[in-house]
């Protein structure tokens, strides 16, 4: 995913601050160097831990998203098992999710609110 860096927080384990296809997000930072502001890079999204349908991740109506700060949206790619792969603008976010979809349809939109995102720089 191409994000734009807008801040970065400093620390042993900086946030950055960032515009994305998904809006603006903050992402942990898993890179060996910390970006600056005004940094444009392609970085990969993990989400820590479980998610879980109607707590996590949400569906929505439509084109729309959730609002507010830490909602990721994107559309359903496809579904293996506890395995939801999001696309979220031109790029795709596997997602391990607990119990069963509400409607499990390709192409339904969804939120999902992690408690956590992490960037992993993918050097391209």
């Amino acid at each position: 995913m191409k994000i734009t860096v807008l801040s970065v927080a400093p620390g042993d384990d900086p946030l950055v601050e960032c515009d994305t296809p998904a809006g603006r997000l903050d992402l942990r930072w898993r890179g060996a160097s910390v970006p600056a502001p005004g940094d444009s890079l392609d970085v990969e999204l993990d989400i820590p831990g479980r998610l879980t349908w109607g707590e996590d991740v949400e569906c929505v109506e439509g084109t729309g998203s959730q609002s507010g700060p830490g909602w990721l949206a994107g559309s359903i790619d496809a579904i293996d098992g506890e395995v939801v792969t999001l696309r979220v603008g031109d790029s795709l976010v596997l997602l391990e999710v607990i119990d069963r979809p509400p409607s499990p349809d390709v192409g339904k939109r969804v939120a999902v609110r992690p408690g956590e995102l992490e960037a992993w720089p993918t050097g391209i």
